[in-house]
């Protein structure tokens, strides 16, 4: 916040300064006039001016009125406005359907992807063990969704690189030696996908029905079983055997 409102400042100052030298009726913003400013656009009523929301459009209606009564000359004819389309996005139903189960996002699973999309795809999952370079190099992980444990799911950029390049679809991360950091993982996204999100909407975007390549899950260890049908402990016993393909 601290650099928009040092821009609004620095913008009313100059442009108040440059109409000074035009127009003698003209005087420059005192110390009582940038504390009102600053207050304005920063106060309470206008809800952080989020993109596209109200308090967005009156800070810049306040903002156009401003430079129109300093005589500032629009860049575009009789407007102080550049006009651009935005499009708002938001999360709707994550989930991973096996056989027997149902696993939903922000309860059994979690998404840590970044793209929408609108479709439901069939997978095969395959057992990965703790990803490591000759185990991932025993398995076909082409299109295959990857079931691997870690000792910590936010120092995987080593695994998603090896699956990617390989060809998976996505990651399914299960900590087992952590119960806890599903629960913060979990929550810590669980906030950041019930936000509507405002973007640019660009004519070559990806349309929304394409399937976005590398999708990313943690599952809660109390659902590995529901998730592939065998017992973390059988699982690991794949791992200690090498037989992680079997």
């Amino acid at each position: 916040m601290s650099k928009y409102l040092f821009f609004i400042f620095f913008s009313f100052f100059y442009f108040q300064c440059t109409a000074q030298s035009g127009n003698a009726n003209h005087t420059y913003i005192d110390k009582n006039d940038l504390e009102n400013y600053i207050r304005i656009l920063a106060s309470d009523s206008l809800k952080g001016r989020y993109t596209g929301s109200v308090g967005q459009k009156k800070a810049a209606k306040f903002i156009a009125k401003k430079y129109s009564k300093i005589g500032l000359t629009p860049f575009y004819p009789d407007s102080y406005y550049e006009e651009f389309q935005l499009e708002e996005c938001f999360w709707s139903e994550i989930y991973i359907r096996t056989n027997t189960k149902t696993l939903f996002n922000n309860k059994e699973i979690s998404y840590l992807g970044k793209k929408e999309q609108n479709i439901e795809i069939e997978l095969e999952l395959v057992f990965g063990g703790y990803g490591t370079e000759s185990e991932l190099n025993q398995i076909d992980l082409k299109d295959k969704l990857v079931l691997v444990f870690t000792d910590n799911v936010r120092a995987s950029f080593y695994i998603n690189t090896k699956l990617y390049d390989s060809g998976a679809y996505g990651v399914v991360f299960a900590n087992v030696d952590d119960v806890k950091q599903f629960g913060s993982i979990k929550d810590s996204q669980g906030k950041y996908l019930l936000r509507k999100r405002i973007t640019f909407l660009e004519k070559n975007s990806i349309p929304k029905d394409k399937i976005e390549k590398f999708q990313e899950f943690v599952v809660s260890n109390n659902q590995i079983k529901n998730l592939t049908g065998i017992s973390i402990s059988r699982l690991n016993r794949f791992i200690q055997s090498k037989n992680i393909n079997e």
